[in-house]
């Protein structure tokens, strides 16, 4: 059973609703559904968008938000949009082995120690870490 209802917005805060529904491809109303939890005893608490800033941060983004005249809630939704944490992108196995391709196809093996395959750099760094250079001083233990 569906109710209709309305639900006022500041005008600013429905035009990041809207925006950041637009970037999904869904409506303002499906959005919001997508991300309210289930009414349920088992749902979990719905978390303030302040509770979900550093409280290191939050005293920071409130004087920037009052600088710029915005509302704080409007402001860190946007902020959280624009800098928070993206999530992972996930790829199909085809697009994995298509960009492992790409990645592979410009590797390039110089046979050299300029590479990233660097044995004779090693070997030349265990080679001199390993000798006391007993040569370069005199017996009386001063420099030659």
């Amino acid at each position: 059973m569906s109710k209709s209802c309305m639900l006022e917005l500041p005008e600013t805060l429905y035009a990041t609703l809207a925006r950041v529904a637009a970037d999904e491809g869904v409506s303002p109303r499906d959005w919001i559904a997508a991300r309210l939890p289930a009414l349920d005893e088992e749902a979990p608490a719905v978390v303030s968008i302040r509770d979900q800033v550093s409280p290191v941060l939050l005293p920071i983004l409130e004087r920037v938000a009052a600088q710029m005249g915005q509302d704080l809630d409007t402001f860190l939704v946007d902020w959280k949009r624009k800098y928070g944490a993206k999530p992972p992108v996930v790829l199909t196995d085809e697009e994995r082995e298509m960009w492992n391709a790409r990645l592979q196809a410009c590797i390039i093996h110089t046979g050299c120690a300029t590479g990233t395959d660097n044995e004779s750099i090693d070997a030349d760094l265990v080679r001199e870490y390993g000798d006391d250079h007993a040569d370069l001083y005199r017996h009386d233990g001063s420099a030659g």
